[in-house]
């Protein structure tokens, strides 16, 4: 089966990151067939790179919108309900994808048409100026009791899991992401993860600037999936070593 995907994109104020990003999705083997864009009123040019980059690429559509809500989440669930592909993938306006990202990706997907979900690793720097990344790649699941285990902006989902589970809990503001990939693992999704790395990520984001908001929700997503003793000691922890 010859795959398709959707490409969601938010922004705000992103005009420093944005074109390494967007140059990143050009140099891919397969272009999307639609990338969405969610701007929650960016100020600083950000608009006028992406009508830039929606005049000079008329191969597939590029959908533009104002967030109409609050939050990564709803954003998020906005750019959902334009996704037709089979393919959705989540792409941080600071973060890009390695050259044979979606490559290696649709080569895995119509190797295994079982497959619902597929996560590889990531290359984080510090600065731009990083010339030692940490490599960060999937952990096992059994991780999840007390920390995320994927990385959003090198995971790909089918539509179909989005229709079957539903959309982003647009409660949480921070960790939306690991929420989502516990209810995936409860529902018994299929799930597959890679030793290739398919995309970079630079050093901050949501998560990071409000540790203490993302310690609570982590600790209470990981309670109301079930789990017991060892999220109040992650918990703990974090907050000690302020993580």
């Amino acid at each position: 089966m010859q795959y398709n995907y959707d490409l969601i994109t938010i922004t705000l104020n992103s005009a420093k990151t944005l074109t390494r990003t967007l140059n990143s999705v050009l140099k891919q083997s397969k272009l999307p067939r639609r990338y969405i864009f969610i701007d929650a009123n960016s100020q600083d040019g950000t608009l006028e790179i992406i009508e830039k980059f929606k005049i000079e690429n008329d191969k597939f559509e590029i959908i533009v919108e104002q967030q109409t809500g609050k939050g990564i989440s709803q954003a998020w669930n906005q750019a959902l309900r334009h996704c037709q592909s089979d393919i959705i993938a989540l792409l941080n306006s600071d973060d890009w994808w390695e050259e044979n990202c979606i490559s290696i990706v649709l080569e895995e997907f119509s190797k295994d048409e079982s497959l619902e979900i597929l996560s590889g690793g990531i290359l984080y720097f510090k600065t731009l100026q990083d010339s030692s990344p940490n490599k960060i790649s999937p952990k096992p699941t059994w991780q999840m009791s007390f920390r995320m285990c994927f990385m959003h902006p090198a995971t790909f989902v089918k539509k179909s899991v989005y229709d079957k589970m539903g959309n982003f809990n647009e409660n949480y503001k921070c960790s939306m992401d690991y929420d989502f990939m516990f209810r995936a693992l409860k529902a018994k999704i299929n799930i597959k993860t890679s030793k290739e790395i398919f995309a970079s990520m630079l050093a901050g984001g949501q998560a990071n600037s409000m540790r203490e908001i993302a310690r609570k929700e982590t600790y209470e997503i990981a309670r109301k999936n079930g789990c017991k003793f060892i999220p109040d000691l992650a918990y703990f922890l974090r907050k000690m070593f302020n993580r």
